[in-house]
This record gives structure tokens, C-alpha cells and sequence, in this order.
């Protein structure tokens, strides 16, 4: 068993433990760690004007699916639907119909969301969520430690130890 020694100051610590050092929480026990964070983007007045003028373009897709595809990163940024069609005789008395096409943007970018950190991938059901993603993200983890009696700081937490206070 290999001897514990103080957070703060490195030097071995008396055994029993817990008549010697104290178990504590302090702001110099905070580490930077890379964490999983899930964002969702949320509708704004502008996306939601452009999905309902995407919308409006094509008028058998669910608005909800046309605003996920649009806010999509991999989302083209314009694409053809037919606005119309048109029918053309032919000389032999038979009738073409041909489609008339329009180039609609489509894409919507994503600095254009409010992008909003959430706990589960869930509120994507949610009307206001366009698409929801997950990312690392740097952030702040408080740690504890042992540390000796003359290292604990009169503003540590004191979690267990001969100095914490009967509460």
C-alpha cells in the first residue's frame, strides 16, 4: 500500500488518515475536462420565416423534417422543386406534361439558430428545436482531496477530518 500524501504540499500523510488530514473540496481542486454536451438549435424569427417559405415551395413535406434537413450542416444550399407544369399537344393529338422547375435556397445556417445547451437529445420533438447536436466541450470540474492540517485553507469545504465542524 503505497503512503497518501497531501494534495498541497506533497508531504506524507500521518497515518490514521483521518486524524491527520482533511477530506476537502477547495477552488484550487478544479480541473478543465473535456466533457460531452448536447446543444439544440433553436428557432429563431428568421428560420422559422425561411422553413415556412421552404415550406410554401413544398407543400406535402411535414415543416418539422423541412427544418431539421434545412439546418442540417450537410444541407444544400439551394434546391430545384417544381414550381408548376405545363402541358404542351403534340402534333399527334397526345399531351406531355412537363414540370416547370424552380431553384428554392434551402439551406440554413447554423450561426443563424440559438444554439442552446440542453440535458438529452430529447427536446428534439420539441416545435422550437430545429436539430439537436452533441459536441465536447471544455468545463470546469470541481475535485476534492486529502490535504495535511497545516495546508487546509479556512476556505475549504471540509467534507470529513479532524478540523470540520459539528454541524
Amino acid at each position: 500500500m503505497t503512503d497518501r500524501t497531501c494534495a498541497r504540499c506533497d508531504e506524507p500523510l500521518h497515518r490514521p488518515i483521518t486524524e491527520h488530514a482533511n477530506y476537502v473540496r477547495a477552488d484550487d481542486f478544479v480541473d478543465v475536462e473535456p466533457v460531452e454536451a448536447h446543444f439544440a438549435m433553436v428557432h429563431t424569427d428568421t428560420t422559422r420565416k425561411k422553413v415556412d417559405s421552404i415550406a410554401e415551395k413544398i407543400p406535402d413535406r411535414n415543416w418539422h423534417s423541412l427544418a431539421a434537413e434545412a439546418a442540417h450542416p450537410d444541407a444544400p444550399e439551394a434546391i430545384d422543386v417544381v414550381a408548376d407544369t405545363e402541358r404542351v399537344e403534340q402534333e399527334d393529338g397526345s399531351v406531355v406534361e412537363t414540370a416547370i422547375k424552380e431553384t428554392i435556397d434551402f439551406s440554413i445556417p447554423e450561426d443563424e439558430f440559438e444554439h442552446v445547451r440542453v440535458d438529452s437529445p430529447s427536446v428534439i420533438g420539441d416545435d422550437d428545436v430545429a436539430l439537436v447536436y452533441t459536441t465536447h466541450v471544455e468545463e470546469d470540474v470541481q475535485k476534492t482531496g486529502l490535504v495535511c492540517r497545516d495546508c487546509t485553507d479556512s476556505e475549504d469545504t471540509i467534507i470529513w477530518g479532524p478540523d470540520k465542524e459539528d454541524e
